[in-house]
């Protein structure tokens, strides 16, 4: 991470911007300058490029946009402390923000959590996939013991019960995220305010912004409410608010379309996908213990092989996919962390 870290701090010390993600275009757009400091100039422009390279990719329920956009918010909340010396004596703004990074961390340890349980979930299906395994009949045993693991994901009172357990959480942050978004302010732009420090609570304010808008992403696309929403944001009329606000209006239209088809899954691509072919695998053992089909014929083991395959597949992909999650949001945890410290720290010396 202190690769990426040094991709934003390389802007404030003027030097050139290099790629970061991969299959990107050496070019740049170049955005106007709203600052007088050639670094804030450097910091919204390349702001801008990030959000602007989240929106082109799409798929913005997929496990791999959301690492691209928590590896955003690093990058941003990675460099902000280069700002805390110059930012004056703007005690309310600051104060509020300090408050906004307590919040932010109770939702990092609510994510962290749910993260805990899609892992649990997975490692409960690897177990029964690795029951299907042997080149011997499938037995009606073997079946049984499958159809009973894998009611616990699939029956609905089940599920329901499940969803409880984990909703209260989910719902917390949402209402949290939903809070701050409302509550976003502009940091004061007026030269007067700190000596001019007021510029230097862009980035800060920045960084903010955008770790609401992801995180509320983040807890939408996990949630298995058939109500989900982004919070809002007012982020202000900068080059980098307007560039967060359409990006948020893409992503919010993407939850919208789940939203009304009013399912209990989750909407993380790669989630829904596995719900949906450990309900398939279900379906079909189901079905042959009911017709009696034990041991199933050549055909049946064909096709009951094939459903137990699709499920390994996409347990695979959910694992590489979401992998990355856990180690971010601990990432995120300790630089909202350091950051804080490093903020107080100058605040009591100004």
């Amino acid at each position: 991470m202190s690769g990426s870290s040094s991709v934003f701090r390389a802007a404030f010390q003027g030097l050139s911007y290099p790629s970061v993600f991969h299959n990107r275009s050496s070019s740049s757009t170049i955005y106007p300058a709203n600052h007088d400091n050639p670094k804030l100039d450097a910091f919204e422009s390349h702001v801008c490029e990030e959000l602007r390279r989240l929106e082109e990719c799409g798929n913005y329920l997929s496990a791999d946009w959301l690492r691209q956009a928590l590896d955003v918010c690093l990058y941003v909340h990675s460099m902000v402390e280069e700002n805390f010396p110059h930012i004056g004596k703007n005690s309310k703004w600051v104060n509020e923000h300090l408050e906004d990074m307590v919040k932010l961390l109770d939702i990092c340890n609510a994510l962290r959590e749910s993260m805990s349980d899609i892992k649990q979930y997975k490692v409960e299906l690897q177990l029964i996939v690795h029951g299907f395994q042997g080149c011997g009949p499938i037995g009606a045993r073997q079946l049984l013991r499958a159809r009973t693991a894998l009611g616990n994901f699939n029956d609905p009172s089940a599920k329901a019960k499940e969803a409880s357990e984990g909703k209260s959480r989910l719902e917390n942050c949402s209402s949290m995220l939903r809070r701050m978004g409302e509550r976003l302010v502009a940091p004061p732009s007026d030269a007067a305010t700190a000596s001019g420090g007021a510029a230097f609570l862009e980035p800060i304010y920045a960084s903010k912004a955008l770790m609401v808008f992801v995180c509320g992403v983040l807890v939408a696309a996990i949630s298995t409410k058939s109500k989900r929403h982004l919070p809002q944001l007012c982020a202000g009329q900068t080059a980098w608010a307007c560039s967060l606000q359409t990006l948020h209006h893409k992503v919010k239209e993407e939850i919208e379309k789940g939203r009304n088809k009013g399912t209990t899954c989750t909407l993380l691509y790669e989630l829904k996908a596995v719900d949906s072919s450990s309900r398939s695998l279900y379906d079909l053992v189901n079905k042959l213990i009911n017709s009696k089909s034990v041991p199933p014929n050549e055909s049946q083991a064909l096709e009951l092989r094939q459903s137990v395959q699709s499920l390994r597949n996409c347990i695979s992909e959910l694992e590489s996919g979401t992998a990355p999650f856990e180690r971010q949001i601990s990432e995120i945890f300790r630089v909202l962390v350091s950051g804080r410290m490093a903020l107080l720290d100058v605040l009591s010396y100004s």
